[in-house]
């Protein structure tokens, strides 16, 4: 879920010149996240979600928010106690709740079999920090602000799009 909200945040989604330039295949997978992690498709509630978390073995890092959200429903929405008694304790509720705890201790039982990338880790942890004005300032830079008509016209004159000049020395690698 980090990485589309990330992908469909509005200094990244707007550039459409950008998104052009993907193969394929990486924009259908895009599509497949997206569609996935619709919470109305299918039967809504998450639906396709739930299905493919069930299909999926360990590891794995389930979407918590989905599992708070069902935990908050569930204390909330439903008595600790049946028939408004203060001696007979509503066992569904609990039952449900454990279950849900349950899945989520699933996917953290078994280890991830990864080696760290050290040029990546370094190149994450030395990026600065941008705001989403200053994200979106850079965009703009990036690909000019269009009305919907333009970029239409623009997709049909396949203008380029400004590069982004990468200088990282570890990865030994510069693009213009």
């Amino acid at each position: 879920m980090a990485i589309l909200s990330s992908l469909l945040n509005s200094a990244i989604h707007r550039l459409h010149q950008t998104w052009e330039l993907l193969p394929p295949i990486t924009l259908d997978l895009f599509h497949n996240l997206k569609d996935l992690m619709d919470g109305n498709a299918g039967e809504g509630n998450f639906a396709d979600y739930r299905e493919a978390l069930r299909k999926t073995s360990p590891p794995c890092v389930p979407y918590l928010g989905l599992s708070l959200t069902d935990l908050t429903f569930l204390f909330d929405g439903n008595p600790y106690f049946v028939l408004d008694t203060k001696d007979i304790i509503n066992f569904s509720k609990m039952r449900k709740i454990t279950q849900i705890i349950q899945q989520t201790q699933i996917f953290q039982q078994m280890p991830y079999c990864l080696e760290p990338i050290i040029f990546i880790q370094e190149f994450m942890l030395n990026r600065e920090v941008m705001s989403e004005d200053q994200q979106y300032k850079k965009s703009i830079e990036l690909e000019e602000k269009k009305p919907r008509r333009a970029r239409a016209q623009s997709k049909k004159d396949k203008k380029k799009v400004k590069p982004v000049q990468v200088d990282y020395p570890s990865m030994n690698i510069i693009v213009d």
